[in-house]
């Protein structure tokens, strides 16, 4: 059993069962082959990382398909139904959106959705 619990690729599995691409930290250059036989200097923790770590998303952009989809759940969460409600969706989107989407992309989609409503 783990000291843990849990294993390296059993969380890595779980989250790929969430569509969330992890993967094991990056091998430590003490550890690769091309280092064999190469003096080094401590490197234990490197090691344990490399054994226990995984690596999560990190990109800070979302796909058009995640920004629509996020317009769509704005929409329905604060129950907008024209164009004059769209600093109601915007208000709500901000916290989740803030440094992910350009902001005049994000306005022009909401924008769309809220027309398309009538």
């Amino acid at each position: 059993s783990h000291p843990h619990g849990v294993t390296r690729e059993q969380v890595r599995l779980t989250l790929e069962a969430e569509n969330i691409e992890a993967r094991p930290v990056w091998k430590p250059m003490h550890l690769q082959p091309v280092f064999a036989g190469t003096p080094a200097e401590g490197g234990d923790v490197a090691a344990d990382l490399f054994d226990r770590g995984l690596c999560l998303p990190s990109g800070s952009s979302m796909s058009d398909a995640d920004v629509d989809a996020l317009v769509a759940e704005a929409i329905s969460a604060t129950g907008a139904a024209s164009a004059k409600e769209m600093g109601k969706v915007m208000g709500w989107l901000g916290p989740k959106t803030k440094g992910r989407v350009d902001g005049k992309v994000l306005s022009g989609k909401v924008t769309a959705a809220l027309a398309a409503r009538g």
